[in-house]
């Protein structure tokens, strides 16, 4: 059977490694290194040996998976916890002698490394052929969801951006109900026109259904007409790596002045295929021209009222014309040519993401739809019990 064939591996590894420790430490030992170098060097290189033996004979797994080396690591760390646990506080609390702790814990820590091995370390990310995977559908929960954070959160940045440019007329690709576009309506836009799949609910827009044209945002988009400004927020994710430029081309191709926001590897959502650093889109833009302002992130990075995705992701944009007339409080926050725009976030939001980028995309998206689901459930809600 597959499972026993795995575990007998996995034992077979980790007996090796053991006396291998043990004969390093000894050899060491021998060779006139203190106690504390000697037993360093060992269990260092006997980590080295475990990795190479779990991954490349247990279970057949790539070696220099970057991420897998990172889950790795946790689980070592795991390990030292569990040991200490035992022979430090647990054992002594139990009355139990120094031997029968450290007997305990060569049976504990297999176990918890097998385990954790098997359902994380090593657990492919790739659905498996014949597995059962989400089907990619934006529903009217999804966008419930969306809503209830993203009022709120345009209220406050279109507040900060509109006192500098004013924007007549503004194009957002990936605009869902429309709402970042009202709230451009009522900044004084008269103009707008929203894009998205044709799956979006024309009886939810938030703007007039003429203001709405159902696209496909994996190809160039091309209108007969610049805008003002054009915006992309928290869309690229969603798009096939292979279609970022053209999601690129269709908002340099509509507009000198761009607002763009995407999310950043590990941010976690639904359906996110295409994760990416700020310095990957910064990249494109800067190909066709179009400079990077970090004026928007200073003035809303301890701003809650904003989602997280809006505050420590949105960059505005400008090419040579573009960049004419802008007021000194957007020029000021020009990136330097050369420098490469960072991912920002609270220590909270931080680590977050670094947990979030160790989770195979489907388990991401459940959780990311659970909690949807949960939020646009109580939105709703809200609406009722108010009206």
């Amino acid at each position: 059977m597959q499972n026993s064939g795995t575990f007998t591996r996995f034992a077979i590894v980790g007996v090796t490694v053991a006396a291998l420790y043990i004969g390093l430490y000894i050899a060491f030992l021998g060779a006139g290194l203190p106690q504390f170098f000697a037993n360093g060097a060992a269990f260092i290189l006997a980590i080295v040996v475990q990795y190479v033996g779990q991954a490349g004979f247990t279970f057949k797994a790539e070696l220099k998976d970057g991420s897998q080396i990172q889950r790795f690591g946790t689980m070592i760390g795991l390990g030292l916890i569990t040991s200490a646990l035992v022979t430090g506080a647990i054992g002594p609390w139990l009355n139990l002698s120094d031997w029968l702790s450290a007997a305990v814990v060569t049976i504990i820590l297999p176990l918890q490394n097998y385990l954790i091995m098997t359902r994380w370390v090593f657990k492919s990310s790739t659905p498996k052929t014949g597995a059962s995977t989400v089907k990619h559908v934006y529903n009217d929960t999804f966008f419930d969801y969306i809503d209830s954070g993203a009022r709120s959160s345009a209220q406050n940045l279109i507040g900060i951006l509109s006192q500098s440019l004013s924007p007549s007329s503004v194009l957002d690709l990936g605009c869902g109900r429309g709402v970042w576009l009202d709230e451009w309506q009522r900044a004084g836009a008269q103009d707008v026109l929203g894009v998205d799949g044709d799956y979006v609910n024309r009886d939810e827009l938030a703007i007039s259904q003429d203001s709405f044209y159902a696209g496909d945002l994996t190809k160039p988009l091309y209108f007969k007409r610049r805008f003002d400004l054009a915006q992309s927020l928290e869309v690229g994710e969603h798009l096939p790596t292979s279609a970022s430029e053209a999601l690129v081309d269709s908002l340099t191709q509509a507009s000198d002045r761009i607002l763009f926001s995407a999310a950043v590897v590990g941010q976690g959502g639904e359906f996110h295929v295409n994760e990416q650093p700020l310095s990957f889109w910064q990249e494109m833009f800067e190909e066709r021209g179009y400079r990077a302002y970090d004026c928007l992130r200073p003035h809303m990075k301890n701003n809650r009222d904003v989602e997280p995705w809006y505050r420590y992701n949105a960059v505005f944009y400008a090419n040579e014309a573009g960049q004419r007339n802008l007021p000194a409080s957007i020029r000021a926050h020009q990136v330097r040519e050369g420098q490469s725009l960072q991912n920002a976030g609270d220590l909270m939001w931080c680590v977050r993401r670094n947990i979030v980028a160790q989770l195979p995309q489907n388990t991401v998206t459940r959780i990311a739809q659970a909690r949807a689901f949960m939020l646009a459930t109580r939105a709703r809600r809200g609406v009722e019990f108010r009206g």
